[in-house]
């Protein structure tokens, strides 16, 4: 179910593993915040209930003039409580170059663009690659200064946003990326194949 996000700001949002928002990342966001004024950073993830932990992402941000009033952080909460949150959110900001897996899985799940960034190995490629399943190669950047002017651009109209979930929504639920029927033939068809290859 896609719930129209009324906010008249711009929610970022990215849920991933805290240990893989480095300091470009950090760097790299801030921009996009400083540039879109009406905008905030949802930022959720089971380790944020530290008290630690939180202060330690707030002073990172605040390093970059990102004041506390522009984040909203979240900790721990059920599953569903967990993909509730991704209506919140209007674009997704994916980490490198370690991406987003599970949590870009439900993203796209939930209907929610992401915007992830090329990379040179194939193990950091994920965002990647379920971008291009979800026909979603425009949200896909060449480097550090495409993703802001992305982000940017992405972020000028909300209808756009607002039609774009709804439409990625039904993308992805008849992408390859959820279709567990062809899942299970190709890696039925995989194992048999090295069986065949390696006499196992």
């Amino acid at each position: 179910k896609i719930i129209k996000n009324n906010n008249n700001y711009i929610t970022y949002g990215c849920f991933n593993n805290i240990v893989k928002i480095n300091n470009n990342v950090i760097s790299t966001w801030s921009k996009i915040l400083n540039k879109v004024t009406n905008s905030k950073l949802l930022l959720k993830y089971p380790a944020y209930d530290n008290h630690d932990v939180k202060s330690n992402i707030l002073q990172r941000l605040k390093k970059y003039q990102i004041s506390e009033d522009k984040l909203i952080i979240i900790g721990k909460t059920p599953k569903s409580e967990l993909l509730e949150c991704y209506n919140k959110i209007d674009i997704v900001l994916d980490t490198f170059p370690h991406n987003g897996v599970t949590t870009s899985f439900e993203a796209a799940y939930m209907g929610t663009p992401i915007l992830t960034k090329e990379q040179n190995f194939f193990m950091l490629r994920c965002g990647e690659s379920i971008n291009k399943n979800l026909d979603m190669d425009n949200w896909i950047a060449k480097d550090d200064e495409d993703y802001i002017s992305k982000a940017i651009s992405f972020s000028e109209n909300k209808n756009f946003l607002t039609n774009m979930k709804n439409e990625l929504k039904d993308r992805a639920m008849k992408s390859f990326l959820f279709n567990s029927e062809v899942f299970s033939k190709n890696f039925y068809e995989m194992l048999l194949d090295i069986n065949n290859t390696y006499g196992c």
